[in-house]
């Protein structure tokens, strides 16, 4: 008789998805730096009034004097990593979603300067069978929902929630930390402009509802980060599908001008999550 012997059982271990963080490192030539921080002394003199002197018309070097170092190399930032920025982005074909974090690393006078640039860009996103796991947690959000009330009440979207819900917990995403902490910072911005017109501030909001601010943080980039989630997980669903929108479907949507391809998204998403409802 042949003797059999069992495999040991292997977990599979998924594969890291990409969150799209961008890191990049960039080198500014020190004759582009001299070159632009000549231009921003120039620029100053026209507006700067040196005593003895008719405005705009004093020497070069006492308008240099005057001036305070850090704006002006400010200043020179300003006009010397954009391009470089651009060149990076060109050349490593990133799409970055929100603006960039600029931590300088070299900054000597008369060298080369060196810049760290942190931004994102879309995460790579795995939806699985979305419709399967959909379909199941419809059955039983139904099944609950008929236990607890017999008569369906108007406007429950139980339903939908399940689909979000549903999507949120088996589609495979994970943003990169800058963007959730970007979202975040938004949403608390947000809250400030509301609470302004009451004439509150935020710290004395939080102490109303006997939270800290690390606490709120905590909390908006949860939300920041489930809702950041959710949206490009739907948005690999709207580009599976490709649901037909039409022209008449969007002029009656009314989108402000350039605004056209967004509103279109718009439908289409709204069309699959009906469909997803009615699975």
């Amino acid at each position: 008789m042949t003797k059999t012997t069992s495999k040991s059982k292997t977990t599979t271990k998924l594969p890291t998805l990409n969150d799209g963080s961008i890191k990049l490192t960039i080198k500014i030539n020190k004759d582009k730096i001299k070159s632009a921080y000549g231009k921003v002394i120039v620029e100053s003199a026209k507006h700067v009034e040196i005593k003895g002197f008719r405005k705009g018309k004093a020497p070069i070097k006492m308008v240099e004097a005057s001036l305070d170092k850090s704006k002006i190399y400010s200043r020179v930032i300003e006009m010397v990593v954009p391009p470089e920025y651009s060149k990076a982005l060109q050349k490593g074909k990133y799409r970055p979603l929100i603006e960039p974090n600029l931590t300088p690393l070299k900054m000597e006078e008369g060298k080369n300067w060196e810049f760290q640039i942190e931004t994102a860009q879309a995460p790579e996103v795995k939806i699985g069978d979305y419709k399967k796991y959909v379909k199941s947690a419809l059955t039983l959000a139904r099944k609950k929902h008929s236990t607890k009330n017999q008569v369906p009440e108007k406007n429950d979207h139980y339903e939908l929630n399940a689909v979000l819900d549903a999507i949120l917990k088996n589609a495979q995403v994970t943003p990169a930390k800058i963007l959730i902490e970007h979202e975040a910072g938004a949403m608390i911005k947000k809250l400030e402009s509301q609470l302004a017109p009451l004439k509150l501030k935020l710290d004395d909001y939080l102490k109303s509802i006997k939270k800290t601010k690390e606490e709120l943080q905590k909390e908006y980039f949860t939300t920041a980060q489930n809702n950041i989630r959710l949206e490009f997980a739907l948005k690999e669903i709207v580009e599976v599908e490709n649901p037909a929108i039409t022209d008449d479907e969007i002029k009656k949507a009314n989108p402000p001008q350039g605004q056209e391809s967004y509103v279109h998204y718009l439908l289409q998403k709204q069309k699959i999550l009906d469909i997803l409802v009615q699975l």
